[in-house]
C-alpha cells in the first residue's frame, strides 16, 4: 500500500495504491467513499457498532450479529438474514424459514392476529392454546 495522501486543496484524506478509499466533508456532508472492492467496517473490540443521526442510534449491531433499528425499517430490497429475523423492538416477533416450512413467533403475547389495512379488520386471529378465528 502506497503513502495515505492528504489533498489540500480539496481536504480529502485517501488511502490506497489508485487512492481508492476517500474520506472528506464538502463543508455541508461528510462522506466515506470506496472505489474497489468491497467496504469491510469492522470494530475489533467485540462491542456493539452504532449508526446514527443527531446523537441518537438509528441502526445498532451486536456484538452477537443481532441488529436492532429505531424508528420504522423500509428495506429497498430483499432482506437476507442468517438466522431468525427478529421484527420487535424487543426481539419478540421473529421471521424464519428452514428451507421447507416458514415460521412466523410471536414470543410476548398470547395471541398473534393478521390484520388487514394496519389497524384495520383482523383476518385471522390466533392463541397460544391453539384457538384459530377467522374474519373477527
Amino acid at each position: 500500500m502506497s503513502d495515505v495522501i492528504i489533498d489540500s486543496d480539496s481536504g480529502k484524506f485517501k488511502a490506497g495504491d489508485g487512492q481508492d478509499l476517500n474520506l472528506y466533508h464538502n463543508g455541508t456532508n461528510s462522506f466515506i467513499e470506496n472505489e474497489t472492492g468491497i467496504l469491510y467496517v469492522t470494530n475489533k473490540a467485540n462491542a456493539n457498532m452504532v449508526l446514527g443521526t443527531n446523537n441518537s442510534a438509528r441502526l445498532t449491531i451486536e456484538s452477537d450479529g443481532t441488529i436492532v433499528t429505531s424508528g420504522a425499517f423500509q428495506p429497498g430490497g430483499n432482506v437476507t438474514a442468517g438466522g431468525n429475523l427478529a421484527l420487535s423492538a424487543t426481539n419478540t416477533l421473529f421471521l424464519d424459514g428452514n428451507g421447507g416450512h416458514t415460521f412466523i413467533t410471536e414470543y410476548a403475547a398470547n395471541k398473534m392476529q393478521l390484520q388487514a389495512g394496519g389497524q384495520g379488520s383482523v383476518i385471522l386471529d390466533g392463541t397460544n392454546s391453539g384457538e384459530v378465528r377467522m374474519g373477527v
